[in-house]
């Protein structure tokens, strides 16, 4: 066992960072507030030490660097309420093995260490990777600590008093809250005064949360306690959480955050009082990673592979010769740097539109927003978990070839440079064919035998310019039904982005008449395109007709 203090002697005394082969930071808001409200209370008895369950470390043979194998959802967590309570001499430093090769202002390590303390407003509206989301969303729920279990327990304590009269519950729970909260949350955070109080329709929107959490989650016949666990992954949590984070800050309309009325002896409970097993492993990271989740993590496809990409590549070992170890260490590269890429097409603003074109015909990501974007570049030729016809060289040359793919959409989409105008014509023609043929998905579009062609990647990216739009037209009018040449043909009379399904929505003659130069395809260099202008003839037919 060692104290908080300990693991940050350990820590910053030594290279650390959180291998690629790690997933995303998970931790829900209720998971992060809840452990703040826990560590608060504890703080208040500092002769009792609270622990933290385990963290799996590996050191390389040297002892020159240390890989956070298992716990880094626990060690980002702590680091967060440390950014927060103290002025950062006592925080953890480790980095971000997936920020490789990324701008440093765009990293994790950065946010959290400089960027952070900075916000002073909830939006997150400029935040570019779904880890900075969620860790900007849990430093938020840690700077108003007060968790849905709590809430949760108001409301149990209730029914057990009056189970015969359910309005006669809700209206105690709305008597009461206001009252409740001041007198839990004020003893942590320095309250607003008199503003702060609950409307009754919020408080009728919490309650509903109670009743719905009950509704779901518990047996009726049986007498077992809801689990913690339960509480922290359910969506009705992280509702409350949104709701209740956003009430409080916006009560600090003068952009200062909330202060623990305990600040500096909650840093240092953490710090001397709070402990974890420390696990130090001589297991290869992969290894010793898939024993301790196989039976604990979801993963997706992407997970694997990338697992699967970093361990064929060892660069640690007496049985590795020099040769080889500049071989992998270079193929190790690779892989984050093509990992790095298509994460950014993935997930920075700037990409949005190409993200939605990507999305389109996976359903999950409509369901689920916050799931891990990179599966969806494996989807298409792995099933489920199964990776048996992995290889690396295959793998690595498919990666790169689609972050080469993105890049050159991301150009023909690109925002023009000089007068900010984004040309719609190949997102409408891209987005038509995903849309209207359910045997399309973006990356089939390029599918393997493209990749396995040892020409396929210099003849498409490395051309005058790699044209979306003519691949797009060429799959439409070679298809075997005659319909996408139509809905192809349809997608070009927008001049704005289209969001339109099978034919349905056309433009009407007026509002074809308002924009005469509809037609806005981007050179590609050449007056005399013979695909240009043979579209723009048929454009022009068409609107003749209308």
């Amino acid at each position: 066992m060692k104290t908080i203090s300990e693991i940050r002697e350990i820590v910053n005394n030594t290279y650390t960072y959180i291998p690629l082969l790690q997933r995303n930071y998970k931790w829900s808001m209720e998971c992060a507030s809840e452990l703040a409200e826990n560590l608060w209370k504890a703080s208040e008895k500092p002769e009792k030490n609270y622990q933290l369950n385990m963290i799996t470390i590996h050191k390389d043979e040297k002892g020159e660097t240390l890989q956070i194998v298992d716990g880094q959802q626990r060690m980002i967590t702590l680091k967060l309420l440390l950014v927060l309570l103290s002025s950062g001499e006592d925080c953890l430093n480790f980095d971000f093995e997936r920020d490789y090769l990324i701008d440093e202002r765009a990293g994790r390590r950065y946010f959290i260490n400089h960027v952070l303390r900075e916000i002073s407003d909830i939006s997150g509206s400029e935040l570019k990777s779904v880890d900075i989301a969620r860790i900007f969303e849990n430093y938020n729920a840690m700077r108003v600590p007060f968790s849905f279990k709590t809430v949760y327990e108001w409301y149990c304590n209730l029914l057990n008093t009056e189970t015969d009269n359910t309005e006669h519950v809700k209206e105690n729970f709305k008597k009461e809250f206001n009252g409740n909260v001041i007198n839990c949350l004020g003893k942590i955070i320095k309250l607003p005064e008199g503003k702060l109080d609950f409307e009754d329709n919020e408080i009728e929107k919490i309650y509903e949360f109670c009743v719905s959490f009950q509704k779901l989650f518990v047996n009726p016949e049986s007498d077992e306690d809801i689990s913690n666990d339960e509480i922290r992954v359910s969506d009705i949590a992280d509702k409350f959480q949104m709701l209740w984070v956003e009430k409080v800050l916006s009560a600090y309309s003068d952009g200062k955050f909330p202060e623990y009325t305990r600040g500096k002896d909650v840093v240092d409970f953490i710090l001397n009082h709070v402990e974890v097993l420390y696990h130090e492993t001589a297991s290869e990271p992969i290894d010793e990673f898939l024993n301790i989740n196989e039976n604990k993590t979801r993963f997706v496809i992407s997970d694997y592979i990338r697992a699967n990409m970093i361990s064929d590549n060892p660069i640690d070992g007496d049985d590795i010769s020099e040769q080889e170890r500049a071989v992998n260490k270079n193929n190790r590269e690779r892989t984050l740097n093509a990992f790095a890429r298509i994460s950014e097409f993935f997930y920075a603003e700037e990409y949005d539109n190409i993200w939605n074109l990507i999305k389109i015909r996976y359903d999950d990501f409509d369901k689920h927003p916050d799931i891990n974007r990179m599966k969806v570049a494996f989807c298409d030729k792995y099933v489920g978990t199964d990776t048996g016809n992995y290889k690396f060289d295959e793998e690595i040359a498919r990666l790169e070839y689609f972050a080469e793919i993105l890049r050159a959409l991301s150009y023909e989409l690109s925002l023009d440079k000089e007068n900010g105008e984004q040309k719609w014509n190949t997102y409408n023609a891209v987005y038509m064919l995903l849309e209207c043929k359910e045997k399309y998905r973006f990356f089939s579009l390029f599918g393997n035998e493209d990749v396995k062609e040892k020409t396929a990647l210099s003849e498409v990216v490395t051309r005058e310019r790699f044209c979306f739009f003519e691949d797009a037209y060429k799959k439409s009018k070679s298809s075997d039904d005659p319909w996408d040449l139509s809905y192809f043909l349809e997608s070009q009379l927008y001049i704005d982005k289209c969001d339109i399904k099978k034919g349905k929505h056309l433009p009407s003659r007026k509002e074809l008449e308002q924009h005469d130069s509809c037609w806005s395809y981007m050179e590609r260099g050449k007056d005399d395109d013979e695909l240009s202008t043979c579209l723009k003839k048929m454009i022009n037919k068409i609107k003749e007709r209308l």
